[in-house]
């Protein structure tokens, strides 16, 4: 059956109801510049989703979790701007981790495993070296900022910096890459991750729950509120969700085409695409992307990446004197946190399962995957938390690979050898198409303030290019 014949109008379509493209079309829609925001799905939020407990009037986060008032002012400030009420991430108490062995070991919350794990110094080293490296790269001109970078497989600079595969050190630094990004060191190339580093203000701040770290405050009401309360403000009708673009096509008269797979035609003066790299290859582009930003665009992949959040009557590791950090080198509980919010009487532990050892756990079925959370565990409590982790009153999965309008989280990464050549491209306009989403981001790509900075740095760039246009 077809859609609608009628070809509607708008200044600029946005292509994606993410936070980055809410952000473009709230801050187009300031200046009076009319706008239409196509969203594949049937909500706003792209990869921030807060799914309500049932016991309370809070929510868990099956996408983007953390903010960093100090650190992160761009969604900070909109989070003040919605009179969100923000708490401190939960970080008291006895961190435990098991090794490859199987063997336990707990350490204070804010100090580290390295003692255990670094048995020949070359985790501290490694980070050091990081950190160094990291601090040099230009994140703004990166293919002449960064020629002096051999852009080489981050599993292969591991190893040249000495570290050996099989090894509890090696998986260590494969743990904190699948983490920040649900990849494996063979996936990525060290300049992107050393550009990842630096785009969120060095190893300390990305791994930080600290007052300066990345995993500093969370949102009681839940992040995907910022994103509904952006569309309110939109002008009426101008949000279409269920409405997957199927292409866009730049015209000669100097106007935009889209249509989506509804076949609803839009037609615009800029395009603002709001969407992950990798779903642009679902988009016919007329004419072609460039040749460079196509090549990208190919390479590129997100990351796999679940959460699941137990969610308990009381919070018995805390009781029991624990911090709810728990790791598991052998998975499937890759890292977790304590996502409670006590006002609301509500008390979880959210685990994520990322990289390799997520797709292992994804051809599970529904109750081997719990189950083998649940596990995971119940070793590392031991004999005194094992009666309560199975005393959950709900269970909350999301995996973002199978989400089509997503294919994995949470930002995507450009294969080794690309980001040096290519990376140049991602942020570059096509004629009268402009490309925002976090992934574009100079500061904090990947996160909820990186996908703000870059809606607003889209929404400046079409801003400027209208301006021109009209005095023309």
């Amino acid at each position: 059956m077809s859609g609608d014949t009628v070809t509607y109008t708008a200044d600029v379509v946005v292509v994606g109801a993410g936070l980055s493209g809410l952000v473009a079309a709230a801050k187009l829609t300031e200046k009076k510049i009319s706008c239409i925001v196509l969203e594949a799905r049937d909500r706003v939020g792209g990869k921030t989703y807060s799914k309500p407990v049932l016991s309370g009037g809070s929510s868990t986060e099956a996408g983007a979790a953390w903010i960093n008032e100090h650190t992160q002012p761009h969604i900070y400030k909109l989070v003040q701007r919605f009179g969100l009420d923000t708490v401190t991430q939960y970080a008291q108490g006895i961190d435990i981790l098991s090794d490859r062995s199987g063997i336990i070991h707990t350490s204070p919350t804010g100090a580290s495993f390295l003692e255990a794990l670094d048995k020949d110094g070359s985790i501290l080293n490694i980070m050091q070296e990081l950190s160094a490296q990291s601090s040099k790269v230009d994140l703004y001109n990166i293919k002449q900022g960064n020629a002096n970078f051999e852009d080489m497989p981050l599993s292969e600079w591991l190893e040249k910096q000495g570290l050996k595969r099989g090894t509890d050190e090696w998986a260590f630094f494969r743990a904190f890459v699948a983490a920040l990004l649900g990849v494996e060191p063979d996936e990525i190339s060290t300049l992107y991750w050393f550009d990842y580093i630096k785009s969120g203000l060095g190893l300390e701040s990305l791994g930080s729950d600290g007052p300066e770290g990345a995993q500093y405050r969370r949102v009681r009401q839940g992040n995907q509120t910022v994103s509904i309360r952006l569309a309110q403000e939109l002008a009426p009708d101008s949000l279409r969700l269920n409405s997957p673009v199927r292409s866009i096509e730049q015209q000669y008269d100097g106007f935009v085409l889209v249509t989506t797979y509804g076949d609803r035609k839009f037609r615009a003066k800029k395009v603002i695409i709001s969407v992950p790299t990798p779903l642009y290859r679902s988009i016919s582009f007329s004419p072609p992307l460039p040749a460079e930003k196509a090549e990208y665009v190919n390479s590129t992949f997100n990351g796999d990446y679940a959460k699941v959040s137990l969610i308990y009557s009381e919070p018995w590791w805390r009781n029991l004197g624990l911090s709810g950090i728990f790791t598991d080198l052998n998975g499937p509980v890759c890292f977790s946190r304590d996502t409670s919010f006590e006002q609301d009487k509500q008390y979880s532990i959210t685990c994520f399962v990322v990289g390799e050892i997520c797709r292992q756990w994804a051809k599970l079925s529904t109750t081997q995957r719990k189950d083998t959370i649940l596990d995971s565990l119940t070793r590392m409590v031991g004999e005194k938390g094992a009666r309560f982790v199975r005393t959950y009153l709900d269970v909350r999965e999301t995996n973002w690979m199978p989400e089509i309008w997503s294919l994995g989280a949470p930002c995507p990464v450009p294969g080794p050898g690309t980001w040096l050549r290519l990376g140049d491209s991602l942020r570059t306009p096509f004629q009268n198409l402009h490309f925002v989403g976090t992934e574009t981001a100079f500061i904090w790509k990947g996160y909820m303030d990186g996908a703000v900075s870059a809606g607003e740095r889209g929404a400046q760039e079409v801003i400027e290019a209208l301006s021109t246009m009209a005095r023309l």
